[in-house]
């Protein structure tokens, strides 16, 4: 799983990810490598200005680094490029933090309908694709080993997923994963609220 000594993203990180957009710039750093403001603006077919300002957010976080400074005829074009720790949140008992993570998982999951829609949309253009969207929801109670083993399993389809990422070839997945601790709808064991229901 993600190591437990990466570094957790602060109050203020999480405030500037709420915004699917810079979720976007994010992706598509991590999709296709590195590039300048004027390449992200025909990757995502936003605003440069707009652009420019979501980058300077997320570099004064700390989220994205400048990897290089290149030329372009007479002024300097900025070259930006993820880092390499991972985003981990950690709640706490802090109510500000709280805050800012609920809005930034929400950015997330509005991020993740624009995908599901454009998706659906593309695929039926297609008729014939072979394209296929995998979407999956259960809920289920585990004790805390096989807890553990099974946000194991989903750490190494992350890891999985970015040994094996070869950007430029290939098929474009977005991969999101939410394993969140649910509260009981009642303190009765399943069996018998289930029978009190017949």
């Amino acid at each position: 799983m993600i190591d437990d000594d990466s570094p957790v993203l602060t109050a203020h990180q999480m405030a500037v990810l709420a915004s699917p957009l810079r979720f976007e710039i994010m992706d598509s750093l991590l999709a296709y490598g590195p590039a300048s403001v004027p390449e992200l603006t025909v990757r995502l077919g936003a605003p440069g200005k707009t652009l420019y300002y979501h980058m300077r957010q997320l570099h004064e976080a700390g989220l994205v680094r400048v990897q290089e400074v290149r030329r372009v005829g007479k002024r300097d074009e900025s070259v930006y490029g993820t880092t390499d720790a991972p985003l981990k949140m950690a709640p706490g008992t802090d109510a500000v933090y709280r805050e800012h993570m609920i809005r930034s998982v929400s950015a997330v999951l509005r991020l993740v309908d624009r995908e599901h829609q454009k998706a659906v949309h593309a695929i039926a253009a297609k008729q014939a694709s072979k394209d296929r969207l995998w979407v999956f929801r259960s809920v289920f109670q585990l004790d805390p080993e096989a807890r553990t083993q099974f946000l194991v399993l989903l750490d190494q389809a992350r890891q999985f997923a970015q040994e094996h990422h070869t950007p430029g070839h290939g098929t474009l997945l977005s991969f999101s994963a939410f394993a969140v601790p649910l509260q009981p709808h009642s303190d009765l064991p399943v069996s018998e609220t289930n029978n009190s229901d017949k």
